[in-house]
């Protein structure tokens, strides 16, 4: 199916949630769904959006991956969500709140030491030897909503929460592969950014994307 067919609209999965409950006049909510394979309680349905939409983004409107890949019930998961922290940005809607952005933060750590993605897939990206331990890696980083102009904008509460937490947590240094696009967008937003090699195709991904350190 021709990516223009899926609009975003399609892939935004609603949720039963209690999130604005008292906090009607909200527009967004933003927080940490799981650490690991762990669900923060009481935010079951939260995640499950987030793993949806992680699914419906990557495999049908994107074609990052195939749709054999994903999970029975449409949802998105890896081998790193058991080492991440999984980030969920939610919205007040009419009907019911949506899930509109994901993120996740991959850790490597002396429990997870094997390499992050981005260092499989950039081993050029790294001279100087393998990522130290507490570096962490922006990954699955998805927003989405039918308003283009407030879609340009959702991405702020999702890399506020996860700075947040890092610097809570000592965690760093930070890496993400990224298309340039966004690359671009962190630049002129005054986020610090060091280009760590040049843009290629990665198979894994279905996109070209470079190797950026935060």
């Amino acid at each position: 199916m021709p990516l223009s067919q899926i609009a975003n609209h399609e892939v935004i999965p609603q949720v039963e949630s209690g999130l604005f409950i008292g906090h009607e006049t909200s527009h967004l909510a933003v927080g940490i769904v799981a650490v690991g394979d762990q669900v923060v309680p009481g935010y079951e349905n939260e995640l499950a959006g987030y793993k949806l939409l992680r699914g419906n983004v990557y495999a049908l409107q994107k074609k990052y991956m195939p749709i054999e890949d994903l999970n029975e019930d449409g949802t998105e998961t890896d081998a790193d969500d058991a080492r991440s922290v999984h980030f969920a940005l939610i919205e007040n809607a009419i009907e019911s709140p949506r899930v509109v952005g994901a993120m996740r933060l991959i850790i490597k750590s002396r429990e997870y030491p094997q390499a992050l993605p981005i260092e499989d897939h950039y081993p050029e990206a790294f001279p100087e030897g393998p990522a130290p331990f507490l570096s962490t890696e922006v990954s699955r980083l998805i927003a989405r909503h039918e308003d283009a102009k407030i879609q340009r904008t959702m991405k702020w509460p999702l890399f506020t929460a996860s700075v947040a937490h890092i610097v809570e947590h000592d965690l760093g240094p930070v890496f993400g592969a990224v298309e340039e696009d966004l690359e671009q967008s962190l630049m002129r937003a005054g986020v610090p950014v060091v280009d760590l090699a040049r843009p290629k195709f990665v198979e894994e991904f279905n996109a070209s994307k470079m190797p950026i350190r935060i």
